[in-house]
């Protein structure tokens, strides 16, 4: 209607450059009705794992800006955007990192303290120099309060050494998924202190 007016954008980016970075070919749809902007996009490089991420959800343009915003990733270098990153800021030619996963990101854009941001890497391929490291089950990682927790976090090396690993307990308290992990590690015979993040 005249009084809210909807608008629905379609449209697509043969090949988008961020910097000198190739992101690949952009398709969407947006949709603004309401005062809530909501719609898809999907990004993809025809270069063998490089970029193949989609994201879906709204954002209300009013108010506290509520969000709720789901992006999957596919086999998807995240190295190329280190330097992107203010505490990074520039490329680290050591580490190469592909991931596949997902990222869910819900509540008000306007205050960061109650924005809740969870994050889950189903399979991760990270080389390091000459090493190549892979996750032992998937890598939960959360942000409240604008704090970072790793939930759980597992790594193997070459011949399936566990090299570094983190696990939360039930009811969130690290201390607690420190102990369970030092049991673990006596059943097993090594020492409290080993492999741990």
């Amino acid at each position: 209607s005249y009084e809210a007016p909807a608008w629905t954008i379609e449209g697509q980016v043969p090949d988008l450059y961020v910097s000198d970075e190739g992101i690949g070919a952009i398709r969407g749809h947006i949709t603004l009705a309401n005062s809530l902007l909501s719609g898809e996009v999907a990004a993809g490089s025809g270069v063998s794992n490089r970029l193949q991420a989609s994201c879906s959800g709204s954002v209300a343009l009013t108010g506290q800006y509520l969000a709720s915003v789901t992006c999957h990733f596919i086999k998807t270098s995240i190295d190329p955007y280190f330097r992107f990153m203010s505490f990074i800021g520039r490329n680290l030619d050591f580490i190469k990192v592909v991931v596949s996963g997902k990222v869910d990101v819900k509540g008000p854009f306007n205050d960061s303290a109650k924005l809740a941001i969870d994050a889950r890497v189903d399979t991760a391929a990270i080389t390091l120099f000459d090493k190549q490291l892979t996750n032992d089950g998937p890598l939960l990682m959360e942000m409240r309060q604008n704090a970072i927790r790793l939930e759980q976090v597992k790594f193997t090396g070459e011949g399936g050494h566990v090299v570094g690993e983190r696990e939360q307990a039930p009811g969130g308290h690290p201390d607690r998924a420190d102990d369970h992990q030092q049991r673990r590690r006596r059943a097993a015979g090594g020492e409290p202190g080993d492999d741990h993040l």
